[in-house]
């Protein structure tokens, strides 16, 4: 089964469409799409360079856990699941200026230019390593997820 399919599976309490569940699983696929878009049209570097950029950030930073640890949070109610998507905003966001940042200022290639742009910032990210090394030992609440995208942010 792939991805998508797996996401596209059907909860028997929610009963949605199974069209509506497919269209969701893909649209998941492209979730950085838009950022990516973004970047691209402003660094004036082609879609597949940030693409990877975005990604080797990711890689590097384990950015794909920290994003899934947010979705995870629970929303018991309207203000949880705010809290939850500003959460997620805000590390959209420092990923999408940090990849950014990396291919502004160095190598042609963008998994390398990422790579030589958190080697410049060693306090930076090892502070950002801990808490992420942290988060993987207990369970993470709201409140450490914000201070895990704080130390993100001070990568850019």
């Amino acid at each position: 089964m792939t991805i998508i399919a797996g996401r596209a599976r059907l909860d028997p309490q929610h009963r949605a469409p199974q069209e509506l569940a497919d269209s969701h699983a893909r649209q998941q696929a492209l979730y950085h799409a838009a950022d990516i878009a973004l970047v691209a049209r402003n660094t004036g570097r082609p879609a597949l360079a940030v693409a990877r950029a975005f990604f080797a950030a990711g890689e590097q930073l384990e950015l794909e856990r920290l994003e899934h640890e947010i979705l995870a949070l629970p929303g018991a109610s309207s203000i949880h699941r705010w809290a939850q998507q500003a959460l997620l905003d805000d590390a959209l966001t420092v990923r999408r200026e940090l990849s950014a940042k990396a291919l502004a200022s160095g190598s042609d290639d963008p998994e390398q230019a990422v790579t030589d742009y958190l080697a410049a910032r060693p306090v930076e990210r090892e502070r950002l390593v801990a808490v992420m090394r942290a988060l993987g030992e207990g369970a993470a609440d709201a409140s450490t997820l914000a201070f895990a995208i704080r130390h993100l942010r001070s990568l850019t």
